[in-house]
């Protein structure tokens, strides 16, 4: 993962997190170098945004948050209840306990 910060007039700074090198099972759903998984903005130590779920009904964004301090290589977590699809690909249900509910990063 690449983590770019890029600040605002307003002393805020969007932050994206994209794919440097996915995961070969990743890739198949078509995750490639570059491909966004999160997008938000950083009001301190506070960031909120959205993530984005990839897979074989193709891409859903959902709401997710944690904290982050930009000048520290400490990993972080971005939480926010992620949905799950049924065969149909509608979305059934949301799941706050899941690895898609509870992003790490860590920094480098």
């Amino acid at each position: 993962m690449s983590l770019q910060v890029t600040p605002f007039a307003d002393g805020g700074s969007k932050v994206t997190i994209v794919y440097d090198i996915p995961k070969s099972e990743l890739a198949s759903v078509g995750i490639q170098h570059g491909t966004t998984l999160f997008e938000g903005r950083l009001d301190g130590s506070n960031l909120t945004g959205k993530a984005r779920l990839t897979g074989r009904c193709g891409i859903v964004q959902y709401d997710v948050r944690g904290l982050y301090d930009a000048r520290s290589l400490a990993s972080f977590y971005l939480r926010g209840p992620s949905p799950k699809r049924g065969n149909d690909c509608t979305i059934q249900s949301w799941d706050s306990a899941g690895p898609n509910a509870n992003l790490r990063f860590d920094p480098s």
